[in-house]
């Protein structure tokens, strides 16, 4: 039978493992690919987004700009420059109040180089108000014969699409929940990590954010 990389890694007591197989089980409890109750039926007038990218740099993961119309923006979560990247479990924080989530992508992940296909890409908006929970992995095969991808240059492993609500500043003071309007920041837990067996080891990266502005 075939184990995924998180699974084994989890009962060797692997931070990441631990991370992906939570989201595995809240999503196994009836949440959704979605947060917000309106986000079914986006607002087709409204403020325009305008999203400010974050910086690509030899070992990072950063935000960079996708597509954009009216108030409906796509952020890049792109790996630049990374040896032997078998998998990431992240938190991107944003404002509930003036941004909702709408959506993943992995059509154009590099997870998918060779025509591998034990794959698992997973995100919850819902869970954790105010955070989207991302998991981005390859997932082991039982004779372990799946590598790890060597990031040459900037590439993209999963793609997040995002609605803004309101107009937004995102260089303005934080609200009473803390949070300034406009950021995605990259929060704790996360994790980068390589093909090592059975217990992969975390690859040392840069988070490199972008932020939203609504006008």
């Amino acid at each position: 039978m075939n184990r995924t990389a998180t699974a084994r890694t989890e009962r060797k007591g692997d931070r990441m493992g631990r991370w992906i197989l939570a989201a595995v089980a809240m999503l196994a409890l009836g949440t959704t690919a979605c947060g917000g109750g309106d986000d079914d039926n986006p607002a087709q007038s409204g403020p325009v987004a305008s999203f400010t990218p974050g910086t690509a740099s030899s070992g990072s993961i950063a935000q960079l700009a996708g597509s954009s119309s009216g108030t409906t923006f796509t952020i890049k979560i792109s790996a630049t420059d990374i040896a032997d990247f078998f998998g990431a479990a992240f938190r991107i924080r944003v404002d509930p109040d003036f941004v909702a989530y709408q959506g993943l992508s992995s059509t154009g992940s590099f997870l998918r180089d060779g025509g591998v296909t034990n794959l698992d890409f997973r995100a919850d908006a819902t869970t954790v108000p105010g955070q989207v929970i991302v998991n981005a992995t390859r997932v082991q095969n039982s004779g372990g014969t799946i590598p790890g991808v060597n990031v040459v240059g900037t590439r993209e492993l999963v793609s997040l699409t995002f609605r803004i609500r309101t107009f937004i500043n995102p260089t303005a003071d934080a609200n009473s929940n803390g949070i300034p309007d406009g950021s995605l920041d990259f929060i704790d837990p996360r994790e980068v990590c390589d093909s090592d067996q059975p217990v992969c080891t975390p690859i040392t990266v840069t988070w490199s954010a972008g932020s939203v502005r609504g006008s």
